[in-house]
């Protein structure tokens, strides 16, 4: 699956080791990298939710249109799917891209 990022400025500091570390933590920063790594290999929206890995779930509420999966029992990383044709009718379980809006705990 493709990954983008919400901003530039999320994306570089996903990518830089040395922020991650010291926002999140070794252990967190290695399980977001890991999450990520694994939402790149699935082919769609479908396989990653049919995986059980992380506990991907559509959210509702003032969040509907966004997902998130876990990272621990209160970071999740939110995303929304997307869709290349920008109809908002298109099968989400198909789509094979998602955009990165936060890492972070919406429970709060």
């Amino acid at each position: 699956m493709y990954i983008e990022f919400v901003s530039m400025r999320l994306k570089e500091q996903i990518e830089d080791a040395k922020a991650m570390n010291k926002r999140y933590g070794e252990d967190r920063a290695r399980v977001i990298w890991k999450r990520l790594g694994q939402i790149r290999a699935f082919n769609n929206i479908g396989d990653l939710l049919q995986s059980g890995i992380g506990h991907v779930e559509m959210l509702r509420g003032n969040l509907k249109g966004i997902m998130s999966i876990r990272v621990d029992k209160k970071l999740r990383i939110l995303f929304e799917p997307v869709s290349e044709s920008g109809h908002a009718n298109d099968d989400v379980f198909a789509l094979n891209r998602i955009r990165i809006l936060e890492v972070g705990g919406y429970h709060e």
